[in-house]
């Protein structure tokens, strides 16, 4: 992860998730996980021992389909818009109707909640 980030502006305690050791000259805190298929399970456990009770995931379909599988989200904000990138991933499947519609300009936000 490149220094010149917001994320490491010192404004907010920050947390590295990884499967490897990561040393850094920022102030951070590693989180070490497996990577195999109790990889959510661990990262779970080490934010509660962590006091970390609310957690925000920006991950690829595979990361997010696993936190939908296994009813790990409360939230989830989904943009849809007219710029294609290259042949496009394939978003997370849940059978759920938005909670609120916005458009603006040429997007859309849905957003979801599990209740």
């Amino acid at each position: 992860l490149p220094s010149s980030l917001k994320l490491f502006n010192n404004k907010a305690k920050t947390l590295v998730v990884s499967s490897d050791d990561y040393s850094d000259e920022r102030e951070i805190t590693l989180i070490k996980c497996p990577n195999n298929e109790n990889t959510i399970d661990a990262l779970i456990k080490k934010l509660y021992n962590n006091e970390i009770q609310s957690l925000i995931v920006e991950g690829g379909p595979t990361m997010l389909q696993s936190f939908i599988d296994q009813n790990l989200w409360d939230e989830a904000h989904v943009y849809t818009g007219q710029v294609c990138f290259g042949t496009g991933v394939k978003a997370p499947v849940f059978n759920y109707s938005p909670v609120k519609f916005d458009r603006f300009y040429n997007s859309e936000l849905r957003i979801f909640r599990n209740v």
